[in-house]
């Protein structure tokens, strides 16, 4: 049987798409620096949490990123 490193990440993240994908991008290379073969993002890791998931504010969605699909 072998082992597997599991490791979860407690960060804030908000409305910009782009730092949130970019601060993701970072905690996956210092988990696998780490030997991380799991890594577990917040829920909320893309775009940050909406306060009334029922109807929610249009100005609170996060908005589109400007990143390009590689």
């Amino acid at each position: 049987m072998s082992t597997i490193r599991i490791a979860a990440a407690a960060a804030h993240f908000g409305r910009d798409l782009d730092f949130d994908l970019a601060r993701i991008a970072k905690l996956i290379d210092d988990a696998r620096a780490l030997g991380t073969g799991l890594l577990v993002l917040p829920d909320a890791a893309l775009g940050g949490y909406l306060a009334d998931l029922r109807h929610p504010d249009p100005e609170a969605l996060p908005p589109p990123s400007n990143r390009t699909t590689r």
